[in-house]
């Protein structure tokens, strides 16, 4: 069979699966609007709104990209009972994502990022950053229900935005609670926090984490599969996947080859969410019987699609099929390290 047949039917398998999504759920509001003048207060631009929007961030853009391409996302994490939970919730349930292990807290508050666009591009981002502090309570209640998503999930994802969820202690339980089930799992780290991932299935930093977690200073292919490398042995992970961005991935199997996948050749208009993309679509793809390379392959696809559009966008199972035979040429030039 050929390789790109089995791209595609891995995209195929995506549909039904159930991924647990275990991480820092935030909300992303949008503020569109024209630029045509500068304030006379000070030198900025003055927007002139024309529309607001709200979606769900953080590791609610992993339940986002995953429910786009036909998954059922299992969401586990904790909002604040608060106007921005409650419409993050709502967005939730509206893409079919199972919330039942989806906490609510008094304590809490929910993140919020703001985004204000101007003609296409964005003119600042404004951050209302709550951290979780979770109590032994709480932090208990939310290893019984991520367990509970784990008994029906067929791979998990741990969406690590440094915002309090993805603690050390709760990190090492679930993962070693994962592995007893046999149960992939898949995590977008921040560098400082890669040691609670000991022994994930993978791990997929972009490059200036890889750089910063690694200490190898990341300036061509050659010290980006030093990299990966490094983060696969110490990790003792199944395989490590630093995304580049236009440079495209550098994947790094425990039981293999190093493989260096061309980006995908198209105009890069924003790259927010492209991280939450790439995780979602590994995680799927690997929860779907793909293997390592293949996983790492339509994943690359998936992020070179995200990124031709403003915000934070996702990638449906009809575009992928389009863009993995749109983009033949550049599978083709795979290139694998020894």
């Amino acid at each position: 069979m050929a390789k790109m047949e089995q791209l595609h039917e891995s995209v195929d398998r995506m549909s039904g699966k159930r991924i647990a999504v275990l991480g820092d759920y935030m909300l992303d509001r949008y503020i569109w609007g024209n630029v045509s003048r500068i304030s006379p207060e000070a030198p900025v631009p003055v927007v002139e709104v024309q529309r607001e929007s709200t979606v769900p961030g953080g590791a609610g853009n992993v339940v986002r990209n995953l429910a786009a391409i036909g998954v059922v996302p299992l969401v586990c994490g904790v909002i604040g009972c608060d106007e921005a939970g409650a419409k993050l919730s709502e967005h939730l349930s509206e893409m079919g994502a199972e919330l039942q292990t989806l906490l609510q807290s008094e304590e809490c508050r929910t993140t919020a990022k703001i985004r204000v666009i101007g003609n296409h591009q964005q003119v600042v981002r404004v951050d209302y950053d709550h951290g979780m502090r979770l109590s032994a309570k709480q932090h208990q209640e939310l290893v019984d229900a991520a367990l509970k998503a784990f008994r029906i999930a067929d791979a998990v994802v741990f969406s690590d935005y440094s915002k309090g969820t993805m603690t050390a202690s709760l990190s090492r339980a679930l993962l070693s609670e994962a592995r007893r089930m046999q149960l992939p799992v898949c995590v977008d780290p921040k560098p400082y926090n890669i040691s609670h991932y000991h022994g994930a299935t993978l791990i997929s930093p972009n490059e200036a984490e890889a750089d910063s977690a690694t200490g190898i200073h990341i300036t061509d292919d050659a010290s980006a599969v030093a990299a990966a490398r490094k983060l696969q042995a110490d990790g003792d992970l199944d395989a490590t996947v630093i995304t580049r961005g236009g440079q495209g991935m550098c994947l790094c199997e425990a039981r293999g080859p190093a493989h260096l996948i061309p980006a995908v050749n198209t105009e890069v208009f924003d790259v927010t969410g492209a991280g939450d993309t790439s995780i979602a679509v590994l995680c799927a793809a690997i929860a779907s019987g793909a293997s390592l390379l293949q996983a790492a392959i339509i994943a690359n696809t998936a992020g070179g699609e995200v990124v031709r559009h403003i915000g934070c966008a996702t990638v449906t199972p009809e575009r992928l099929h389009q863009a993995l035979d749109e983009n033949t040429t550049a599978i083709e030039s795979i290139r694998q390290v020894t």
